[in-house]
């Protein structure tokens, strides 16, 4: 199994999701909060987060998906993910997800950690454009991407099918120079190297 680096950001650590986090996951994904603007629904069984943790692991082992535990470095529980995939590497080119249990919404995590994982992908990565996708009604998830310099790039009419309706997409899209110009790029490493960096 791929070995996902440690980030660093300001107050919060990215590391690999291991067994030990099912509990906490199963929290997460099973929360009707945090779904409420997912491509899925709530989680209603402990073996989802068993498979979905196995789907991270082979992710990783591919290096299609780079999903890493939001953890509080003195805590060191899974509160929330952040997730690198959808890579297009002749293009340079991936998307962005993240999620985070609303026991610790509003207070900058989710921020950090994205602009970590950011971070990580312009600089060790060499990614030139991040892609986001977010719920029109999500303001908080638009916010916190647009703070960070997305900018939103069109509207996919009812692109996901949820709960006997539909929903549509905005579109953002990141570009590094842009970022770069801004932000500084470099987070700091727990684990130095990377089996990601190109």
């Amino acid at each position: 199994m791929a070995t996902l680096p440690t980030l660093r950001g300001e107050h919060i650590a990215l590391r690999q999701p291991r067994g030990d986090d099912l509990d906490d996951l199963f929290a997460l994904f099973g929360n009707a909060d945090v779904t409420r603007y997912w491509s899925h629904g709530p989680w209603t069984a402990r073996r989802q987060a068993e498979t979905y943790l196995r789907d991270i692991h082979a992710g990783a082992s591919s290096g299609q998906l780079l999903q890493w535990a939001l953890t509080l470095p003195a805590h060191d529980r899974l509160l929330g993910t952040v997730t690198l995939y959808g890579f297009a590497r002749d293009h340079a080119r991936c998307e962005i997800g993240f999620a985070l249990h609303p026991g610790h919404w509003g207070q900058g995590l989710a921020r950090d950690a994205v602009h970590t994982a950011i971070a990580h992908a312009l600089g060790s990565l060499a990614i030139q454009r991040i892609e986001a996708d977010v719920d029109p009604a999500n303001h908080s998830s638009l916010r916190l991407l647009e703070s960070l310099g997305f900018v939103r790039e069109g509207l996919a009419r009812e692109r996901y099918r949820l709960g006997g309706g539909t929903q549509d997409s905005v579109m953002l899209g990141l570009l590094s120079r842009e970022y770069i110009a801004e932000r500084p790029i470099a987070p700091r490493l727990a684990e130095q190297t990377s089996p990601f960096s190109r």
